[in-house]
């Protein structure tokens, strides 16, 4: 009887998913626990970067199953790296039983082989996941490379205008009147919570997003509409182009994620202080 053999699959995809030496670093460790002792031998490594088609149709895939032998062993750090849907790990399980292989993941100490069918299904789940965020990123970040609105969301002061894909960024006027007025009491000496009770109390009110539309501005949206408006005053002021694909990333992530930016906000507010801005 042949010794049977174990082959590391690994499938790197640049900033999504466990790097190369992450992945192998969780095969190795399944090898040694789990297959070594149970007979098993291990034989090679077969590596993919990019491809997103079914692991059997990608390069090194298509070399490992032409090696592999039925009772063989193939294991993946995660399923998303074989996999990239519920629906595409299925047909993976059904081409693995069919060619009379054994399929292992790693991290979760699984050999789907089994009919440990509750593990398989929070594999399953995670697999959809982790996939849903991938193509929502990789399209979020095609939007803003072409200067196109994010799932309708638009930074704060500003809104998407003209027709579908072609919408160009311009002022909210509307919502730029409240920063000014915003900014205003702060150069004034009031502090954030302050001037949040302020407009509570003049009844100034979200009416941009469905999920707080009607609802007071609360200390944290206060904060970032000050600091967004400061933005957009000097960026005006610079005759930025809002057409153009890095002023968009700023405008979008500037509020968002606010501590890269910490010393650009620190400038500006000594400048609107100062009467400046």
């Amino acid at each position: 009887m042949q010794t049977p053999l174990v082959f590391g699959y690994c499938h790197v995809t640049s900033g999504v998913g466990l790097d190369l030496a992450a992945q192998k670093e969780f095969i190795e460790d399944h090898y040694r626990r789990h297959l070594q002792p149970a007979g098993y031998k291990w034989w090679n490594w077969y590596v993919d970067t990019g491809q997103s088609c079914r692991f059997w149709d990608r390069p090194a895939g298509q070399k490992l199953t032409g090696h592999a032998r039925r009772g063989d062993a193939v294991v993946v750090a995660t399923a998303d790296r074989a996999c990239h849907s519920i629906k595409d790990f299925v047909r993976t399980l059904e081409y693995i039983a069919d060619s009379g292989l054994k399929f292992h993941i790693a991290r979760e100490k699984l050999d789907v082989s089994g009919q440990d069918v509750a593990r398989m299904l929070t594999v399953f789940r995670e697999i959809e996941s982790t996939c849903i965020s991938q193509q929502r990123r990789e399209t979020a970040q095609r939007a803003i490379q072409n200067g196109q609105p994010v799932s309708g969301s638009s930074p704060i002061g500003l809104r998407w205008k003209g027709p579908r894909g072609n919408k160009k960024l311009v002022p909210d006027l509307k919502q730029r009147r409240i920063m000014g007025r915003i900014v205003e009491m702060k150069c004034a000496g009031m502090s954030f919570e302050a001037i949040t009770l302020r407009l509570e109390r003049d009844g100034v009110r979200h009416d941009r997003h469905s999920t707080q539309k009607n609802r007071p501005y609360s200390k944290d949206t206060v904060w970032r509409m000050y600091h967004q408006e400061l933005l957009l005053r000097a960026l005006e002021h610079e005759n930025a182009d809002f057409t153009n694909p890095t002023t968009i990333r700023i405008a979008v992530a500037y509020t968002r994620n606010p501590e890269p930016f910490r010393e650009i906000r620190e400038k500006l507010d000594e400048l609107a202080m100062a009467g400046e801005l």
